[in-house]
């Protein structure tokens, strides 16, 4: 099921489902604080989500997830949880900056992406002497590597290194 919601609607969605958990009930001033806009943006928000029938709201009320807005809530947060646990648990981003970017990457994510990502995650999770081995192998490689240079430079390097390999192969 892929929402048919901009990037903005779909955080309305996540804030009234994460307020809906916290408080119990999702308030405009909560929703604008929680999504970091004015209660204006966020009422003009609400009237377009009600009418697309992804939540119920009424002026000077708590705005409450449809069915249809709560199925796709938890599919965008899952998805992104997916996505947050990969960054923290392999990468070793901490967890701030996993959740935001998280965000960010999950509008352009195939799905099929995705459930290789998923996979890979349930492949970690089994914990294999191997696979621990080679984490923490990456992560200390990783503290090691950047102390040495910035992360800019270490791209910069590997941006070489593969062009370098695309006009070797394209000369055989």
């Amino acid at each position: 099921m892929k929402p048919e919601l901009s990037p903005a609607s779909e955080k309305y969605l996540c804030a009234i489902l994460s307020l809906e958990r916290e408080k119990r009930v999702a308030r405009v001033k909560d929703i604008a604080e929680q999504v970091g806009v004015h209660k204006s943006t966020v009422t003009g928000a609400l009237r377009r989500l009600t009418r697309d029938g992804w939540i119920d709201y009424e002026p000077y009320e708590a705005a409450t997830l449809t069915d249809k807005g709560l199925k796709t809530a938890h599919l965008i947060t899952g998805q992104q949880r997916v996505i947050s646990n990969f960054l923290q648990n392999v990468l070793g981003v901490d967890q701030d900056l996993a959740d935001s970017t998280a965000s960010e990457i999950r509008h352009s994510l195939d799905q099929r992406v995705l459930g290789r990502l998923v996979c890979f995650l349930a492949f970690i999770e089994m914990g294999t002497d191997q696979v621990d081995g080679c984490l923490e192998q990456f992560r200390e490689f990783s503290r090691e590597r950047l102390q040495e240079k910035s992360c800019a430079e270490w791209v910069k390097e590997y941006i070489k290194e593969t062009e370098d390999q695309d006009s070797f192969v394209a000369e055989e």
